[in-house]
């Protein structure tokens, strides 16, 4: 199920298990931003509020729309690029759209300043595998090179897997958790049964220093995404992507995939490393405020 049709615009490209890499195509001979930006701005409700706030009546979606957008308000463009909220944006869909998670807690709302960035994980989400629900935690980078971003995306995975900080994003997680009641029908259950996990593994959360607390011992499965969008000239020096294009690109993602492996010293858990190569980073958060701006208002 696609729930945002990003598969208009977002083509699946690497589908290894711990590698997978997405790009934007080509319409008229021009890099295709129209698509990803319409795609961005029906993803941002939920992406803000979670699946509740996308069973609303047609009449609030406008003023439903202005409240999501008033949370990324920032003093200016590099404020909103440093608070990383169109990477995380980029990153809830991919994993909406080719992952087929749900997501369960919005960490938008940990964001209460222009000054101040989410704490703990960008993305929380679940996953029903084999009647077992799973949950998907994600670190999004959006950045000017892939080196750059890598490099961020290596310093979050240290800081990230030890049991201290492990205690307190679960904790979080299952203090966050929407009410399942006013979630749509199809869905609610697996929020119920997160939930109860959570609560039984409250034990074992509270003593996590005791415990040595790592991700791949709290679920059946927890999958960490590391996602890492990044600015390329492969994509500048095409119209269309030829085979040509592709037989490049893969070159490139490759090597950097390699270099993700050699750098990476963490072996815990199950990590899936992401690559979203782009025309422009910049130009991709201009045209994003643009539009919200021309349908919305000045943002």
């Amino acid at each position: 199920m696609n729930i945002f049709n990003s598969n208009i615009v977002i083509k699946e490209n690497h589908k290894k298990t711990d590698f997978k890499s997405y790009y934007v195509g080509y319409v008229n001979n021009e890099y295709d931003w129209e698509n990803l930006i319409n795609v961005m701005i029906n993803a941002l409700i939920e992406y803000v509020y979670g699946c509740s706030k996308c069973t609303f009546d047609s009449k609030n979606i406008a003023i439903t729309f202005q409240k999501a957008i008033s949370r990324l308000k920032k003093k200016n463009q590099y404020e909103l690029k440093r608070t990383g909220d169109v990477g995380e944006l980029l990153l809830h869909i991919i994993l909406r759209d080719f992952f087929h998670t749900t997501p369960l807690v919005q960490k938008v709302h940990f964001k209460s300043s222009d000054e101040d960035a989410a704490k703990g994980f960008d993305i929380v989400h679940i996953k029903r595998i084999n009647e077992k629900m799973n949950l998907i935690l994600g670190e999004a980078k959006l950045y000017k090179t892939a080196d750059s971003g890598l490099t961020e995306l290596l310093s979050d995975l240290k800081e990230h897997y030890n049991s201290c900080f492990l205690q307190k994003e679960f904790i979080i997680i299952s203090e966050q958790i929407e009410d399942h009641s006013l979630l749509p029908n199809e869905i609610r259950n697996d929020y119920e049964d997160i939930r109860n996990a959570l609560n039984e593994l409250m034990p074992k959360i509270i003593n996590a220093q005791k415990n040595n607390l790592h991700l791949d011992c709290v679920f059946d499965n927890t999958m960490l995404v590391l996602f890492c969008a990044f600015k390329t000239d492969t994509c500048a020096k095409y119209k269309e992507a030829t085979e040509e294009f592709i037989n490049e690109l893969n070159l490139e993602l490759e090597k950097i995939y390699i270099s993700f492996k050699n750098r990476n010293k963490c072996k815990l858990g199950n990590i899936v490393f992401v690559l979203f190569p782009l025309l422009d980073h910049d130009e991709l958060i201009k045209k994003f405020l643009q539009e919200m701006e021309n349908k919305y208002g000045k943002f």
